[in-house]
């Protein structure tokens, strides 16, 4: 059996971060969630995902990062 997909999915709102993350575990997927711009990143230093889901890019977090 071959390795699930790792999502990460990355939203400053918690709300929405539950939200796709019970829809995305419904269908099995290895989910894995971040809260800004630098806690994705931090993620993907120690583990790359085969998916980045992310809120619009405009959003202020995002120019933290």
């Amino acid at each position: 059996m071959s390795e699930q997909a790792l999502i990460l999915i990355v939203d400053d709102m918690p709300l929405n971060l539950q939200i796709l993350g019970n829809i995305l575990d419904k269908y099995k997927y290895k989910t894995a969630l971040a809260q800004s711009g630098e806690q994705a990143l931090n993620f993907i230093k120690k583990k790359l995902p085969d998916l980045i889901g992310c809120h619009d890019a405009r959003d202020r977090w995002f120019y933290s990062m």
